[in-house]
């Protein structure tokens, strides 16, 4: 048995066994409805006897069960616990005639009316807009579209900290077509030695039988990089991020569209003019590139690494440079970037940034900075008074000297020079301005603090905190708000409750709109009102991800 003949038995035996499951397997997909009106893949619902489990795929191809529907049509999909275990979570649940309710049996949507003959639903909330979708195969069942309706439903309206939480299932093959098409030309020449032998498929004639086994190859390989992609190191992210981040900083736009014109014309002529050997080559790159150009919307452009920020702001240094002269009065902050890029994982020169502050004006008891701090004034006494001393604070505690702005502008300028001394992307300085708070913020709380007075609640501006070197979330947040308005980034600062009924804590968030000066990228996650939560305590948290005990729904932005 030669290697043609085992490659074609593969082939058919998982086209055979697609094929079975289409035919006689009960199952429906699942979607959500973004607030842009896109369809979010969710997952499947499978109907195993009188058993209804949720995959994030197909079962038989490595997919991961996420959750599960019981006998009393009460739905449990994937969460984290408080002990950081996986567990199945109720979410709520649904009646025969399509009320989806929450685990209190509050109402909360309804499926579209369902008949025996429907093989596809949407759920509509109160307002009359549609949160999910769902359809069946060719075994359809109101039971199975209602119930598979439903996890839709429940997935859009539950909270989104747990999209983090559950599994990825972006597993569609559009974004490996082009990954595919390379390595497919890297193997072409041993694939076509094997393809000669036409003994298998020879009734078809030697040109249909070797073009036919070369695509079959390609898909082959296709179905080999999503393997990859569904169940090993590519679980969590989509591929289409990585194409991004090289067509944005690297530029393929005039090449693609060169090779695809180059690619489409050889295949023609491979085809009707010369042998036709080398046609499946140039046809497979021919699609792979038409495919890849429909993963982007945005236009490419030959860009330089983190160029897109604009102007220089100034005032940085490499550890071991002269420092400037010391002035009497001044006070002088050195922070050092080696926790943030040893984080990243970048080899780098120890690089370091320095502050100066007049001296005088953090004295504890007499300085300017200090008694201008509404929180100085005396305890907070109501949620509103917190907020209105907050925005006091955000407005920041520049004098006639501007030394908060100065450093804030240093910060920057400095990580702007990180970047593009290593060759950094663009959207990576929303990572380095985030683990700058992190890393170099000593967490400590109100109370356990001198230079504040140990008060029960104390925001400070974000010069103190440089100066201080510590602070709570509050003044992690505010300092990290500070340095992303200098920046130019829509931000805001949050009030959310964490493991609680009050508002505790405070984070930030960045607003993933068009007024980004570098777009957000796909890997950051986005929450509910296109917003990027952005957790400043504690170390490694990305734009986008959310500690364990924070509830999302809850934020009240702070303008």
């Amino acid at each position: 048995m030669n290697a043609m003949l085992i490659f074609y038995l593969i082939v058919l035996f998982f086209a055979f066994a697609l094929l079975l499951i289409y035919l006689f397997c009960r199952f429906a997909r699942v979607y959500r409805t973004l607030s842009s009106g896109k369809r979010e893949f969710v997952g499947y619902v499978w109907k195993w006897s009188r058993t209804y489990i949720i995959y994030d795929g197909i079962p038989f191809f490595f997919a991961d069960r996420i959750g599960f529907i019981d006998q009393n049509k009460n739905i449990y999909l994937k969460s984290e616990n408080s002990q950081y275990n996986f567990v199945e979570t109720q979410y709520g649940s649904v009646t025969d005639d399509g009320l989806i309710s929450d685990t209190n049996n509050n109402a909360m949507a309804s499926c579209d009316s369902i008949g025996t003959s429907s093989r596809r639903t949407v759920v509509t909330d109160a307002s009359g807009n549609e949160i999910a979708f769902a359809k069946t195969g060719l075994r359809k069942g109101d039971d199975l579209l209602i119930r598979a309706a439903a996890t839709g439903a429940l997935c859009a309206l539950n909270s989104e900290k747990d999209k983090a939480l559950r599994a990825d299932v972006r597993i569609g093959f559009k974004d490996l077509a082009l990954p595919s098409a390379l390595i497919f030309m890297l193997l072409f020449v041993p694939l076509a030695l094997l393809g000669y032998d036409t003994s298998i498929l020879s009734f078809l004639g030697s040109e249909i039988s070797y073009i036919s086994y070369m695509l079959l190859a390609y898909a082959f390989i296709c179905w080999t990089l999503y393997f990859i992609k569904k169940c090993m190191t590519m679980r969590n992210r989509s591929m289409v991020y990585f194409l991004g981040l090289v067509d944005r900083n690297i530029g393929l736009t005039a090449w693609n569209i060169i090779i695809i014109v180059l690619s489409g014309l050889l295949s023609l002529a491979s085809l009707f003019i010369c042998n036709y050997t080398l046609f499946p080559l140039f046809l497979v790159l021919f699609l792979g590139f038409v495919i890849n150009l429909g993963c982007f919307k945005d236009e490419w452009k030959v860009v330089d690494p983190c160029s897109s920020w604009g102007p220089k702001w100034g005032g940085s240094r490499r550890a071991g440079q002269a420092p400037k002269a010391h002035v009497l009065g001044t006070l002088e902050v050195v922070y050092s970037w080696v926790p943030v890029l040893e984080a990243k994982g970048i080899a780098h020169a120890n690089e370091e940034v320095v502050l100066t502050f007049n001296e005088s004006d953090f004295d504890p008891s007499a300085g300017r900075v200090r008694r201008a701090n509404p929180f100085a004034e005396g305890p907070v006494m109501s949620h509103d008074e917190l907020k209105s001393k907050a925005k006091t604070v955000m407005k920041g505690s520049d004098g006639p000297e501007n030394d908060e702005r100065k450093a804030l502008v240093a910060i920057v300028n400095s990580a702007y020079q990180i970047c593009q001394r290593y060759s950094l992307a663009d959207f990576e300085l929303y990572d380095l301005i985030l683990m700058f708070c992190q890393y170099n913020i000593e967490y400590h709380d109100d109370k356990e603090c001198d230079t504040i007075g140990n008060v029960e609640e104390y925001f400070r501006f974000a010069a103190e905190t440089l100066v201080d070197r510590k602070g709570d979330c509050d003044c992690k947040s505010i300092l990290a708000y500070k340095i992303f308005e200098v920046l130019g980034v829509n931000v805001d600062l949050a009030l959310v409750k964490s493991n609680s009924t009050e508002y505790n804590h405070v984070g930030l968030v960045l607003h993933k709109d068009s007024t980004s000066v570098v777009p957000i990228p796909p890997s950051y996650h986005q929450y509910s009102r296109g917003l990027i939560y952005c957790e400043t305590t504690g170390e490694a948290f990305a734009p986008g991800e959310v500690p364990p005990g924070i509830d999302i729904d809850t934020i009240q932005l702070i303008k």
